[in-house]
């Protein structure tokens, strides 16, 4: 028994020691060796267990744990495993965990393919039983289900996993820094986890997937879990993944996040979260291939729908989730996105690339965001990030609202640094998916109130629209808009919307539109403009390409107002607009209604004032126009359809320089025919009555029915439409006019009262008369009047009468492209023309100074062969040319034409004079005998010259034959027999036999030679060129030389023409100016080469150049020019004057190849010490040594220096390109540094003058035909320069008189009228193509001379850079801005007083396009110190203070401010106190200098300013209200040094406003007498509208008072008054048709007085839109047509030809065509 008991105590006490050893820290060793050993055994493989500790209660720690795999490669690794857990507790099935810790963790996976082994297999299998039989099942385990839970903190450091699949292709890297979790419940029987807090730092995942995982089921089993989580924080943690077989990439990096929830449940779909931190975090997703959404093993939307399918299996509904967010807090947030399936776009502005995105800076914070099954809500509180593109958002707050009805924000505030949208945006709908189908019912809400849209930031989110209007005014647009929209789409309500944007456009506006969103007939507008401003440039920006129609102008400045209802496109509205533009103001009220086509009621009223339709359509001929108008009718706008009546008033309307007044007018208007009754009888120069149709329904018949013209008077002259002299007409006039063409026109026209006044001298016609009747066999044309008269009869068209002349005239002398051919046709007809008055004609053409009373008469039949005509006009003064006695008569017969022109004297100043002159002859077979002679009597003959011209083969050949009589310079010349010059017209040859004239030594010869190529000899001896010269009676200096010597010339005129000769021309005089002398060897040594030697030498420039060298008959050269001296003041007599002071000469040598057609120069001149002087510029140039390089491309400029006066340089480089020599292209730079360019006194140039230094840079490209330079030019210290303004008024011509006028008028042919349209419309300009940028800066002063004769001037220093251009066409703009610096302003008062204003800085001198329209914005300041006393009395002050205080002297800021064009400036004036100007009576001097400033109050104070400018003090009040005061006013008025005489302006308006009186005073520079002169004139004109204002006549002139040519003018009679007269009919009432005709008297500084005539015919066609010109005649319309020409045709032949029955008509002649024949060049 005790041993039994010893035995178990020794057992005891072994079992105790054993417990009590393995709580040792050597146990614990122990029994971690036996751990480990027995692993090695077991696992075979490398296992080591550094430390084991426990207290086999609560604490179990494992340190330095290592596990191999069978490779060697570390499988687990562990630094540091620590678990505090209640081991006693698991007997109580209770798992009570207080804390986990793992430090220094690896662990590391793997499984290989094919085999699918994993590396920890071998494990599993150490420890499987070895026994594979089967063995019964064991029972369940139940024992871990009554389990429960209580974990504490676990915390996990720098942890390692690696996880690397080969079978499925997976590849994970995980590692750890520093995990910590706190759990606050765990049950895994009921899959509760409940996490307090979890925090991961420095955490990093890289996941990537190389093959395709193999399907899995989807596990949408009911949800048990139950999740939830109190705060997570993440610092520094990053995802990354790569999916190659669906190409996606992910990465992810968290710099800063954490996560705090209310509750989390899963199952029951709600999520509550506190507060979401979110910063400097990376998200960046890559879609490298088109993989569908599907096969993305990323599928977010597939992990949504299976967590909704695990929610409803685990609810038994569907699943409605319930998400909200009370705050979150995110920022420094990037996130990108690339598919790299599509390319990076390419667009011309950046803009974000919807493939290619990258979002940077992303701010996002929330307040109560709330998101349910329907609904979605909360608070955006900021907003913000940018993209790479560029795009960004500053800020951005809202209250979100979106659910299934409705999408709403509200308290809205999005900012960017182009964009600010504010207060509400919000859409309702009855579902998402029914938006697109049912368009038109989406209602739309909109409150943008103080919003602004960048179009920067539109182009970001879609570039494309760069190219579309109005994004193509430039990316830093921007529109401001505020408003509300609220409705439907299909009936949306505007209020209150303001738009403003572009450069200059606002719109305020409200009303409602239906129909949206189609936009058919149905659409309905109801629109109220309450303002709407625009600009040219902002609509040009929006109208697409060719909507504005070339040539037309807007307004620079718009505005509109007004209202529009009704159906747009169905063009059924009713609108009252009105607009206020820059061009003028516009009214109209419009309302077009429903009805059948051609039936649809119209009703208009409208008015126009001052608007400037010139401007609008391009024509500066025509300018403002004041009128007003009814229509009504119906048809609608197609003037095809409509019928109806135009009533019209124009109360103001200019043309041509002209206004005209009152006239009104009612157009009857019926589908194309219009019955106009019009009238004007307010205007001074034109007063009428018209009653006329115009019928063009039939385009190709027209007809033109004048029933009453009665023209009161017509002042041609004050009209515009003649310029030489002062010319008025009167007249009643009727017509009756139709056809298309001169062949088919017919009809009668007569006047009777006419009555013509020019320059003062009356013409009166009493009546004119004529008739056209041309039918068939029959025509006849009668014009009667006192002047003239014409009568024609015939059977001949007018339009095939000149046919018939050719044909006939080739019956004798073949014409190029007439052909003759007997026949019997008969054609004849008989004219008479007598000029009974000629000085009517002096007026209508232009330098015809004078001409005789003549008659001519003539006629024509082609079955006798007899063309007559006859004329002799006594005297004759044209141009300068006087002709005496001229005589002139043509006749024929079946075998010649006879002709026979003489005069008794032609001469032109001293530089023509030839007496006697005559050429007369015969034309028959071809031959035309012809005898010229020029004698101023028997015995002094100067030239006597008889032959005949054959024509050969039909035209093909030409030949001239000397009589053996010639005469020159009263010498007689022998002329060799049978001599002949025969011109081959298809070979171009020319031959001579026995061609020889001389006179003593002097001779000359030509004879064909004997060979190929028809050589032609020519031989000279001593022929005297001066003796040529003045046998033709030109002047003795003009030309002198002596010639000698023979040349022979072989195949003239073809391509291989080549030459012999041995010639000189001795003493080469030009212009008074010695040449030198030329003489010229050519030699023939082979049959196919020609040698040649051509020298200058001698003459004052000592020339001497020499070439030489072969010329081949195939026109290959080989040639040398020898330059040795070339004096450069050869150019001078050439110039005109342009070039003076030339010196130097030109030397080298150049080799000439090539051909004659295209020579090869090589080689090169120099200057030697060569000097030049532009006399426009003034500065003298130099060349010292430079080389012009003669190369392949052309003449070479490298490095070719010029050097001004100081020697500073200007060079050259490039080419002129020539292939020719004849035809010359450039390419070429010039740069000069502080180069003089100017140095010119106002003698040289009147317009500038001064010194110019300029830095600039110049490319010239182009060639001769359009020369283009662009030019960057800078000036620089050192240039003074001045620029005087030209007078606007100088083209006034001065007259002395007044008189009463006649009203007068004039009938104007239609056609002339078109066809003068055509030679203007015509005419271009090869030229220049300048464009030139020049940069001033302040270091340079430039003065403008604003007023010549009083001295004003402004001297600025300014900076700025001004654009100037020349076109093709000569047109000169000149664009920018200078910004005044400083300079000063001289007023001079004439000879009263002078005064500098200082120049304010921040002034400016802006141009626009015009050069001489620049605008002037400038202040100027001059101090005056003057006592108060005389500008406060009788202001209250009393008079003990005017006698003390207001004596002492205050500075006065007197200010000058300079404004609107500089060639009409602005002047305007101020006085005003300085701020620091301390006196007792300062408020007494501000009150009464703000009276001053009231507009009432501007002659006082202009009074005041000029006495303060002239006498340093002011003046009491009214000194001078009996001797004219307001004079003082009106010198100060229009610019600082004019005098404006506003007195008689006002006189005129008191007394004589009915006659249209105007009364003002012109200053201006007179050079007319070659030196000087200071003119002043008084304006005077009279302004008249006659014919119920149809008719607007106004006659001016120019009175001298003092400079010019007074003294000759003082005696001029009264009748000169009407210098200028204009006048404007209205041919259709409604101006539609208008007839202009003008004469003005013009003024020139250098030539005086001139004259200007012209006549335009206009017509207008109003449409809507473009197509509408050319829209066809409706077919109803067409047979009503027809059906009416049927009926008349039918009247017509009942009437049996109705002119048969007319009494006969005296003989005479239209008017319209013989008095204007003369001017048809005159315009």
């Amino acid at each position: 028994m005790y041993a039994l008991l010893g035995l178990v105590a020794l057992v005891l006490l072994v079992a105790a020691g054993l417990f009590f050893y393995v709580q040792t820290p050597s146990g614990q060793d122990f029994v971690a060796n036996q751990a480990q050993k027995y692993l090695r055994d077991k696992l075979q493989t490398e296992v080591r267990i550094g430390k084991f500790r426990s207290d086999f209660r609560n604490a179990i720690s494992f340190d330095d744990v290592y596990l191999e795999d069978q490779k060697g490669d570390t499988l687990v690794s562990v630094g540091h495993l620590g678990i505090n857990i209640d081991i006693f507790a698991l007997l109580k099935s209770k798992i009570n965990v207080s804390s986990l810790e793992l430090d220094n963790g690896r662990i590391a996976i793997s499984r290989t393919a094919p085999d699918s082994i994993s590396n920890y297999d071998f494990i599993l299998n150490a420890f499987a039983s070895g026994d594979t039989a089967t063995v019964a099942a064991a029972p369940a385990d139940t024992t871990g289900a009554g389990f429960t839970y209580e974990i504490g903190d676990a915390r996990l450091t720098n942890i390692l996993l690696t996880y690397n699949d080969a079978v499925d292709g997976m590849n994970v890297r995980a590692k750890v820094g520093d995990l910590a979790v706190n759990m606050d419940e765990v049950d895994v029987d009921a899959a509760i986890y409940k996490v307090d807090q979890a925090a991961l730092k420095n955490a990093s995942i890289r996941i990537t997937q190389t093959k395709v995982p193999p399907p899995s089921p989807t596990d949408t089993s009911a949800l048990a879990l139950t999740f939830g989580i109190n705060r997570v924080r993440l610092d520094n943690v990053a995802l990354t993944y790569r999916n190659k077989p669906s190409a996606q990439f992910i990465s992810t990096r968290i710099g800063e996040g954490e996560v705090t929830a209310d509750n989390i449940d899963l199952i029951n779909s709600r999520v509550a979260l506190n507060k979401l931190m979110l910063r400097n975090t990376t998200f960046a997703y890559a879609q490298n291939e088109d993989v569908p959404v599907e096969q993305r093993v990323v599928n977010p939307a597939k992990v949504v729908r299976d967590l909704d399918a695990s929610v409803k299996n685990a609810t038994g509904q569907e699943s409605s989730w319930a998400v909200s967010l009370k705050e979150s807090d995110i920022s420094g947030v990037e996130v990108a996105f690339d598919n790299f399936n599509e390319p990076r776009q390419k667009t011309r502005v950046r803009g974000m690339d919807y493939n290619h995105l990258k979002f940077t800076n992303l701010t996002l914070n929330t307040e109560n965001l709330r998101y349910s099954e329907n609904s979605t809500t909360g608070r955006i509180t900021q907003l913000s990030g940018q993209e790479q593109s560029g795009f960004a958002v500053t800020r951005a707050q809202a209250d979100v609202v979106f659910d299934s009805t409705e999408t709403r924000l509200d308290n809205l505030d999005l900012v960017t640094p182009h964009t600010r949208i504010r207060r509400t945006l919000a859409m309702q709908y009855e579902s998402l998916d029914a938006i697109a189908d049912d368009l038109a019912n989406l209602r739309l809400e909109a409150d943008l109130r103080d919003s602004r849209l960048g179009f920067r930031d539109i182009l970001y989110l879609s570039p494309d629209l760069a190219n579309t209007p109005p994004f193509t005014t430039g990316p830093n647009q921007s529109v401001l808009i505020s408003g509300k929209v609220d409705g439907r789409v299909g009936d949306l309500r505007i209020k209150g919307l303001e738009v403003v944007g572009l450069r200059n456009t606002q719109l305020l506006a409200s009303g409602r539109i239906q129909g949206l969103p189609e936009t058919d007939r149905r659409l309905y507008v109801d629109l109220d403009i309450q303002k709407l401003v625009t600009t040219n440039a902002d609509i040009r920006s929006l109208a697409p390409k060719g909507t504005i129609p070339a040539g037309y102008s807007l307004p620079p400045l718009m505005t509109v107002r007004g209202t529009f209802k009704g159906r747009p496109t169905a063009l059924v509205f009713d609108t009252d607009l009105k607009a206020s533009t820059t061009y003028g103001n516009l009214a109209a009220k419009v309302n077009v209604g429903a009805g059948p086509v051609g039936q649809e009621p119209v009703k208009a009223v409208f008015s126009t004032q001052q608007l400037n339709v010139g401007k609008l359509i391009g024509d500066p001929t025509i300018g403002t126009v004041t009128a007003s108008g009814t229509l009504n009718g119906r048809g609608g706008l197609d003037p095809n359809l409509l019928r109806g009546q135009l009533n019209a008033k124009v109360q103001q309307a200019t043309y041509n320089g002209y206004t005209y007044k009152g006239i009104t007018a009612k157009v009857d208007i019926d589908r194309n025919r219009y019955v106009v009754d019009a009238s004007s009888k307010d205007d001074p120069n034109l007063n009428l009555d018209l009653l006329a149709t115009i019928d063009l329904r039939n385009a190709s018949n027209p007809t033109y029915t004048v029933d009453r013209l009665n023209l009161r008077g017509v002042n041609l002259t004050a009209l515009g439409f003649y310029t030489g002299g002062n010319l008025s007409i009167q007249g009643d006039l009727k017509a009756s006019l139709s056809g298309s063409d001169l062949n088919t026109i017919n009809g009668t026209f007569s006047g009777s009262r006419i009555a013509i006044v020019s320059d003062g001298q009356p013409f009166v016609l009493d009546s004119v008369s004529g008739r056209i009747v041309q039918r068939t066999g029959r025509t006849e044309v009668d014009f009667a009047s006192s002047v003239a008269d014409l009568t024609l009869r015939g059977n001949t068209r007018l339009g095939d009468i000149a046919t018939a002349l050719q044909q006939h005239i080739d019956r004798y002398f073949d014409l190029p492209g007439i052909r003759y051919r007997p026949n019997n046709a008969n054609q004849q007809f008989t004219f008479e023309a007598n000029v009974k008055d000629p000085k009517i004609i002096r007026q209508f053409v232009p330098d015809l100074q004078q001409i005789s009373p003549f008659r001519l008469t003539g006629g024509f039949d082609s079955r006798e062969a007899d063309l007559r005509l006859s004329t002799r006009i006594a005297r004759i003064k044209y141009m300068g040319y006087q002709l005496d006695s001229l005589r002139l008569k043509v006749s024929s017969d079946p075998q010649a034409l006879d002709y026979a022109l003489k005069l008794n004297h032609i001469r032109q100043d001293t530089t023509l004079n030839l007496p006697n002159p005559s050429l007369t002859g015969s034309i028959a077979n071809n031959k035309v005998g012809t005898h010229l002679r020029i004698a101023e009597n028997d015995s002094t003959t100067n030239l006597d010259l008889a032959g005949t011209l054959d024509v050969l083969n039909e035209g093909a050949a030409y030949s001239f034959s000397f009589d053996p009589k010639l005469v020159l310079n009263n010498q007689q010349w022998a002329v060799q027999p049978a001599n002949s010059l025969r011109y081959d017209t298809n070979t171009g040859a020319i031959r001579a036999e026995n061609v020889r004239l001389s006179q003593g030594d002097q001779s000359i010869a030509l004879q064909t030679l004997a060979g190929a190529d028809y050589p032609l000899q020519a031989q000279f001896s001593n022929l005297n060129l001066n003796q040529l010269a003045t046998a033709g009676g030109l002047q003795d200096s003009l030309v002198g030389g002596t010639l000698n010597g023979q040349a022979i010339i072989k195949a003239l005129g073809q391509p291989r023409m080549a030459f012999t000769a041995n010639a000189g021309l001795m003493g080469l005089a030009y212009n008074k100016a010695v040449i030198g002398d030329i003489t010229l060897q050519a030699g023939n040594p082979a049959a196919d080469r020609y040698n040649l030697d051509l020298r200058l030498t001698g003459g004052p420039q000592n020339h001497d150049v020499r070439l030489t060298g072969d010329y081949l008959a195939s026109g290959a050269l080989d040639m040398q020019a020898n330059v040795t001296r070339f004096g450069l003041g050869i150019i001078e007599p050439f110039a005109l004057g342009e070039i003076r002071e030339t010196s130097g000469f030109l030397s080298g040598l150049l080799a000439i190849r090539g051909t004659a057609s295209a020579p090869q120069v090589r080689g090169k001149l120099t200057t030697n010490n060569a000097g030049f002087t532009l006399t426009q510029l003034g500065a003298p140039f130099r060349l010292p040594q430079e080389d012009l390089v003669f190369d392949d491309k052309g003449i070479l400029f490298d490095d070719f220096v010029i050097l001004d006066s100081l020697g500073n340089k200007g060079v050259v480089n490039g080419h002129v390109l020539t292939k020719n020599f004849i035809d010359y292209g450039f390419q070429l730079r010039a740069v000069t540094d502080n180069f003089i360019a100017v140095q010119s006194t106002r003698r040289d140039n009147a317009l500038f003058w001064g010194k110019l230094i300029v830095d600039s840079d110049s490319r010239i490209t182009g060639d001769l035909n359009l020369m283009r330079v662009r030019t960057t030019a800078t000036i620089v210290d050192g240039s003074d320069f001045y620029a005087a303004v030209p007078n606007d008024e100088a083209d006034k011509v001065s007259s002395a008189g007044i008189v009463e006028f006649i009203d007068k008028s004039a009938p104007i042919d239609t056609m002339l009228l078109r066809q003068l349209a055509k030679q203007d419309s015509a005419k271009t300009a090869a030229g220049y193509d300048i464009a030139a940028t020049i940069t001033v800066t302040d270091d340079t002063p430039f003065t403008i001379i604003i007023d010549e004769a009083s001295g004003d001037n402004l001297k600025v220093r300014a900076n700025g850079t001004l654009n100037t251009a020349i076109d093709p066409v000569g047109n000169i703009t000149l664009s920018g801005r200078l910004a005044v610096k400083s300079g000063s302003y001289h007023m001079s008062l004439y000879e009263l007083t002078e005064r500098d204003f200082l120049i304010a800085e921040g002034s400016t001198i802006t141009w626009s396009g015009d050069p001489y329209n620049g605008i002037a914005d400038v202040s100027a300041i001059y101090v005056a110190k003057a006592a108060p006393a005389e500008l406060l009395s009788g202001q209250g002050v009393s008079d003990e203070t005017l006698k003390s205080t207001a004596r002492n002297t205050l500075p006065f800021n007197v200010y000058l401010n300079v404004d609107g064009e500089l060639l009409k400036p602005e002047i305007s004036f101020d006085i005003k106190l300085p701020e620091d100007t301390r006196s007792d009576l300062r408020t007494q001097i501000e009150n009464r200098l703000a009276q001053l400033r009231q507009p009432s109050q501007t002659d006082e104070l202009n009074k005041q300013v000029f006495s303060l400018l002239v006498l340093n003090r002011f003046l009491a009040e009214n000194p001078f209200e009996s001797s004219g005061g307001s004079i003082v006013a009106d010198q100060l008025r229009g610019s600082a040094s004019q005098v404006l005489t506003q007195q008689l302006q006002n006189l005129t308006g008191s007394y004589l406003s009915n006659l249209g009186v105007e009364l003002g005073v012109n200053s201006q520079a007179d050079y007319s007498s070659g030196t000087e002169k200071t003119r002043t004139d008084l304006n005077v004109a009279v302004r008249r509208q006659l014919f119920n204002d149809r008719v607007t006549v106004r006659l001016g002139t120019d009175v001298p008072l003092a400079g010019g040519n007074q003294a000759s003018g003082g005696q001029q009679s009264v009748s000169n008054f009407a210098g200028d007269v204009s006048i404007e009919y209205d041919i259709l009432a409604n101006g539609r048709l208008r007839l202009r005709a003008y004469r003005n008297n013009a003024y020139g500084d250098i030539d005086g007085q001139y004259v200007r005539n012209g006549a335009s015919l206009i017509y207008q066609r109003d449409y809507k839109n473009f197509a509408d010109l050319f829209k066809g005649i409706d077919k109803d319309v067409k047979q009503e047509n027809k059906d009416i020409r049927k009926r008349q045709k039918e009247q017509e032949k009942a009437a049996d030809d109705s002119v048969k029955t007319t009494t006969t008509v005296p003989p005479r002649r239209d008017s319209a065509r013989v008095a204007q024949r003369p001017t048809s060049g005159s315009k």
